[in-house]
């Protein structure tokens, strides 16, 4: 069944559709909203594993890093997972994804658009990125 033009049968890939939605011609109040959320790494994290272990919409992630603000809460955080911190995480998801979703050029200008985004928040995010395991 669909709903709305989503016909994901998976809660969390369903999620996804819906922030892409939200968030592909960002609203001010949206905007606003997502910078005050408490657990707002949190949520990043959880978007991002939908987005990569789940095989969720993947706009939804590079959607959410270019609302204004984000990648630099992104980029300062210290949550951490498997030893990486989020922007690692990201990085390296970002890295997986563009392999996974080979030949779709708007994923990976996006993703790649996201990568800056991303690079430019910290002045250290270049040694960051090349400091991952291969």
């Amino acid at each position: 069944d669909e709903v709305c033009g989503c016909s994901c049968m998976r809660p969390r890939t369903s999620a996804a559709c819906w922030i892409e939605r939200m968030l592909s011609s960002p609203v001010e109040l949206i905007a606003q909203c997502l910078l005050k959320m408490e657990q707002l790494e949190e949520f990043v994290e959880l978007l991002m594993v939908g987005c990569r272990d789940f095989h969720g919409n993947p706009f939804a992630l590079t959607c959410m890093l270019q609302v204004p603000g984000i990648a630099e809460i992104v980029m300062r955080s210290h949550h951490r997972r498997g030893g990486l911190r989020l922007g690692e995480q990201i990085f390296s998801t970002f890295a997986y994804l563009m392999v996974w979703i080979e030949g779709d050029g708007f994923f990976c200008d996006q993703a790649v658009r996201c990568l800056a985004k991303l690079l430019k928040a910290d002045p250290d995010g270049d040694d960051r990125l090349l400091q991952l395991p291969c």
